[in-house]
Parts: C-alpha cells; structure tokens; sequence
C-alpha cells in the first residue's frame, strides 16, 4: 500500500517497512494547551533508503544512469509546462481528462467527447500524467500538485495530439499504476500547450534529455513512492548533486543580438559550450525586459511567452538552440526588444536545503542553495532580441521582380527576387547635380567586374564603399552659395550573421538622399510562411547573378533621388525569396516517377521541356498569379539552360518604362529649379533698387 487519500499513511508495497503515525492529544489542565506526538515503528535493524550514502530522490541508476525518472519529479516538470496564468488566452495551456476508469475498472477515452478540444491531431507539447481518481484535470491541477505534493505522475510526453499509441500503452499498464494508490485505480490527465511543431519537438527534447518518461522509453512505471520528490526544490538538489549532469558547464550566446519577425511565432537563440565531456550539460535560460531607452522599444508579457527553461546539450554537443515563442497579432508597431539569459542550475539556487528523512535529533546534512522559486536577478550572459513588426506582401508596393526556376534535390523551386517600395523615409529631396552624382556611382558599380553581390556588405562593417565618394559643389539646405561636400555611398551598420542585411544610403554631406536594404538570407515563402530548408544557409549571391543583383539595387537608389509631389521620399528593400512548385502538376502523371532520375541531366530538362513533357511554364504561370496577383500583367519566360537549371526574368513594368519616367521627371524638376532661381535674382533686384532709392533719399 502506497498514499492513500483517505488514510493518510503510507507503506512500502512489499512490506519491508510499516509505518504508522499516531496523534495523541494531551490536554494540559493547567496550561490548556494541546501536543502531538508522531510514533513511528520500523521493523528492527531497518534503515531509511533515503538516508542511504548517494541517494538523490527521483533517480534510479538501475533503469537510467544518466537521466531523472520523470514520475518522480512531477513538480518540477510542472512547473516547466505549465502556462495556465499566461496573460494571453490562446497563449495559455489547459488541462483536460485524459483516461479514467469506471467502477469496473474498464478505461475510458474522455477525449471522445464531442465537445473536447482535442479531437484533431495537431502540433503543441501534450504531457500525460496520473493523477488521483478524486482529483480534478483542470487550470487547477498545477496548483493541487503542488500542494499535495504526491498523487500526480507524469507519464509522456508527446509533439502532437495523436495519441493512438499512449492510450494503448496506457490500457495495458494500467494495474501497474494502481500500486502507486493503494490499489486503487487512478485518471489520467493531459496538459496541452500549441505551439508550432518545430518548438513543440525543440520543448519535447529539452524535456527528455532530463528525464526518463516510461511511455518514451517504453517502460514500466515504478512505483517506489519513497524515491518522490516532493518540490521542485528536491528535483534541483538532485541534479546538482547527483553527478548525473554536468552544472557548471561554460556556456554562451553565439550572437550577441538575435533578430527575428512576429510572423515567425518564436525566435531561435544559438547557445555555444566551451567545456568538453560526455556527460548531458544543463543550464537555465531566463527572460526579461531591458528599460526604455535601448535600441528598441521593451517587449513585454503581451509579446512573447515568458521562458524559465533548462537549456540541454547532449554528450559531446558544442551548440544547441532555445527556441522563444512570440506572440503575434495584427497591431502595427515598432520594433521590440527582450533579453534572453544563461544560467548555470548552480545559480538557481537561494536557500540552505536539509536532507530530508534524517533522524531525530540529527541536524541533517547541509545542501547547497536550492531556492527555484526565489530567483536572484543577476548580472549572467545576455542576447538581447529584436522582434521586427509583421510586414505584410504589399503588392502595390513591388518595384521590380527577376525570378528563376531552380531544380534541387529533384524538386523544382521558384527563386524570386524582388524591389519593394518601403514607403516614406526620413530623406532629402535631390536635385540634378544629386541625381547625376549617384548616376556616377552606379556606373562604376556596373563597370567594376570585383563588385559583387556581397560587396554592398562592405566585408561585414558599417562605413564608405570602396571608391563610392567623391567632392561636389553644391547648396546644403537653405544655404545660398555652393560649396564643397562629400557625396558617398554608405553601409549605414554591421552586417550580422544571423541578420545578414546591408543598410545602404546614398548621402550628399550628412544628409542621405537614399535608401536600399539588402536582405542576404532568403525571405518567408508566400505560401508556406516559412523559408524552404532546401536553402538554408544560403545567401543572394549564390542564387542570382552579380549583375541582376546590381541592376536591382540601382533602381532601389534611384527610387529615392525621384521627386515626388506632395510627399517624402520613398527607401526600397531588396529581398529574396523561394516558393516549391508542385511536381504532380508539372508532370503528366505517367512520367512523374520515370523521369525524376534523368532530371539531373541538363540535356534532359531541356528536351523535357521542348517536347512538352513538362509543363513547367504553366506551373510558373499559376505560381506566379497566385503569388503577385495582377501586377504581373506582362512579363518575359526566357528559357535559358545552365547546369540544369531554367532561369526566366520577370519585370512587372514594361522595359524602359523608369527610364522615361526619370527623363521627364528631371525635366520637370530643371523647369521648376530654374522658376526658383529667376525668383531668386528678382528678390536681389529688388533689393537692390531698393537701397539704391535709400541713398537718393
């Protein structure tokens, strides 16, 4: 017999130790007071396991001797999972019933209920675990778990709602699981957090490289209740005593800042380990908000989930990731920031812990400090992370489009690259001495076979681009005479690694006349939302040539040196995205699985496509409409074959059309510059004839 709701006591299952608390009430008459008195009776010569040199409750090398038994430590995986006061509703987790058994012991599927919000499989962190027949399976279970501080024990954990195996599992270990209560049947609940897949997995991972789920492992539970650990407090002396993990392991940030969009729904923290062994290191990742005043306005609670979490590298790893939900909405707003910390589990600690079980009158062996809930905010390794504002496709705003169809890993991609107006910038009108000035520095660009796409980047640092600056005489502002001025183009900041963008400005003394940023790592797909894998930690230049790339960000400048009336000028961004064509639609049917070998073979594709075998065109042709909508009026399928890939270039404005554009805008632009400067020698005229009438006076 285990603990039992209604007796209180428990025993050890294979009668090894009895244990029997007796309450004696004596009233002292005169004091009137009342004393208890707790008798225990252990069988002779019998020792507490628990005082045993090198026991650590919730572990058992006998089954894991690397990990935590995940039953046995319920409060602490708890206190992880649980979400229930998240102060976004559809950020928070909930808590339903899981299996519970009528009076004939037969198990029940409770999520067969129709109203149940767990009826379609989908992705989030799902954990099952044991609860008292008695207990409730609600936002309120965290909290009694705490308090009884027995009864609950976690079984699984799993990254999606398919639960086929674990009810299965579950039936056919259920008598097992009455040992734990007396005998008597428990439910089982399931705690569900959404989340996306890849942070459901990344939260699944950190979870079982701590500890041993049975379901996981395919195990049998244990039921040596004596092993529980009853506070998070346990867990954590455990950890750092129990020699299973490494504690003090040197970790770090690979960035110092990290970037990512709200769209994304989570940003990705690198995290590097300097220390070598084979044991699992363990650390914490906290986070928090910095004052006002930084690079950004401060995150808050309503922009992402706060994270405690334990950060895990497994034996020999050197780099792992912590993965941060952000929470997205459809507010427009700026740029945001958060701190991301590393601790070591050693610095999670705050109070004295004494061994419990330890006998009377024995002070107890002294722990380390062990205090999870009263963490001191200290000075630690930090990131600090820039959530960038939702920026939806805006077609109208597309400036200018060059695609290419790409075949890898037998599947064709769409690589598209696109100008888009960003709208109104914080830039100074130009003129035409400007405008001819930066004309100067494109041609050079173009001409200069060294410059490439990568070039703009300026070998990663902020500063003057080889050779883009020159003197020109020219009025500043309101001045009224010309002087000499620098004219240049500028990378405005530091390409970073995980952000790989260039700041580009074309500037006249300290005024910038234009805006062009470059985005090296590839754009989320239209479709899908995300960037396709297929291309990761690939950059502009390894997809599109020197000269497409050239040609657009020239037309980027421009667009800030036009004149526009009535309104600032405008920056561009330029950005590269891919987006998977459908290989059923590009195939006669017959074909698709014959012919995917002899794609690999240039000469192939092309006859493929002459004999029209492959209606690729087609599928770019949907792709395309599906994607950019009626701005793609009219465009160019030019079927160019290297290396087997087809490359096509798509314009959205008829050729020539900016060209015209600019030519009668600088005409526009010479007539109203030469208005100004007749009013200007009628104002000094008038002067003149002024003073003059003064002195004949």
């Amino acid at each position: 017999m285990a603990w039992n709701d209604k007796t209180g006591p428990w025993v050890l299952r294979d009668g090894r130790l009895i244990t029997i608390m007796v309450l004696l009430s004596m009233v002292s008459f005169a004091q009137q007071e009342q004393k208890f008195i707790n008798i225990v009776l252990t069988p002779r010569d019998w020792q507490d396991p628990t005082q045993a040199d090198g026991f650590f409750c919730g572990t058992d090398k006998n089954i894991d001797a690397e990990r935590l038994l995940a039953e046995f430590n319920t409060n602490f995986i708890f206190r992880l999972i649980d979400k229930t006061q998240d102060i976004t509703p559809q950020y928070r987790s909930t808590v339903v019933d899981f299996m519970a058994f009528d009076k004939n012991e037969q198990p029940n599927y409770m999520l067969d209920q129709p109203s149940c919000t767990l009826e379609k499989v989908e992705p989030g962190l799902f954990t099952v675990f044991l609860a008292p027949a008695t207990r409730q399976c609600n936002k309120l279970t965290f909290e009694d778990a705490s308090k009884d501080k027995d009864g609950y024990h976690p079984l699984a954990v799993l990254a999606s709602s398919d639960f086929t195996d674990i009810k299965k599992w579950f039936i056919s270990n259920a008598n097992t699981f009455a040992g734990l209560y007396g005998g008597i049947m428990p439910k089982a609940c399931v705690a569900q957090a959404k989340m996306s897949n890849e942070t459901a997995h990344s939260r699944k991972n950190e979870l079982t490289g701590v500890f041993n789920f049975a379901f996981n492992e395919d195990r049998n539970i244990d039921t040596d209740i004596w092993k529980m650990c009853k506070t998070v407090d346990d867990t954590l002396y455990s950890i750092t005593e129990s020699s299973l993990f490494e504690v003090n392991a040197d970790m770090s940030f690979k960035y110092d800042q990290h970037y990512t969009y709200e769209e994304d729904g989570h940003a990705k923290i690198e995290i590097l380990r300097t220390t070598s062994t084979n044991k699992r290191a363990l650390g914490f990742v906290t986070t928090d908000f910095p004052g006002s005043g930084g690079q950004c306005n401060p995150a808050s609670d309503d922009d992402i989930v706060p994270l405690n979490n334990l950060v895990v590298f497994n034996g020999c790893e050197k780099e792992t990731e912590v993965i941060v939900r952000v929470k997205t909405d459809d507010e427009i707003e700026e740029a945001e920031c958060f701190y991301v910390h590393i601790r070591k589990v050693t610095e999670m600690q705050s109070h004295k812990r004494v061994k419990r079980g330890g006998k009377k009158g024995e002070k107890g062996k002294k722990g380390k400090n062990t205090n999870y809930d009263d963490q001191i905010q200290q000075e630690a390794d930090k990131t600090i992370v820039q959530i960038n504002p939702i920026r939806k496709i805006d077609i109208a705003t597309l400036l200018r489009l060059r695609c290419k169809v790409d075949l890898k890993n037998d599947m064709f991609f769409l690589l598209c690259m696109e100008l888009i107006d960003l709208g109104e910038e914080d830039l100074v009108a130009s003129n035409d001495l400007a405008r001819e000035t930066l004309e100067e520095f494109l041609l050079d660009i173009k001409e200069d076979k060294d410059f490439n796409a990568d070039s703009y980047m300026n070998a990663f640092k902020a500063g003057t681009l080889k050779g883009m600056e020159t003197k020109i005489k020219m009025k500043v502002g309101k001045e009224k005479k010309a002087r000499d001025v620098k004219a240049r183009i500028d990378n405005q900041q530091d390409v970073l690694q995980q952000d790989m963008k260039s700041n580009l400005q074309y500037q006249i003394d300290k005024d910038s006349h234009a805006i062009c940023v470059i985005n090296y790592i590839q754009a989320k797909s239209v479709e899908k939302g995300s960037p396709d894998q297929s291309y990761k930690d690939t950059f502009l230049g390894d997809h599109f040539e020197d000269e497409d790339v050239k040609a657009m960000v020239q037309d980027g400048l421009r667009l800030g040196v036009q004149k526009n009336e009535n309104q600032k000028q405008h920056g561009s961004n330029l950005i590269w995205r891919v987006i998977k064509l459908e290989m059923k639609k590009i195939f006669k049917k017959e074909q698709l699985d014959n012919d995917m070998v002899k794609l690999r073979e240039p000469a192939k594709l092309e006859e493929h496509m002459k004999n029209g075998q492959i209606n690729l065109k087609q599928q770019v042709d949907t792709q395309l409409k599906k994607t950019y909508k009626d701005d793609i009026l009219d465009y160019e399928f030019a079927e160019i074959y290297e290396g087997g890939q087809m490359k096509m270039m798509i314009s959205p404005f008829k050729h020539g059309q900016q060209e015209i554009v600019l030519k009668e805008e600088q005409k526009e632009e010479q007539k109203e510059e030469q208005k100004e400067e007749q009013k200007e020698e009628q104002k000094e005229e008038q002067k003149e004839e002024q003073k003059e009438e003064q002195k004949e006076e």
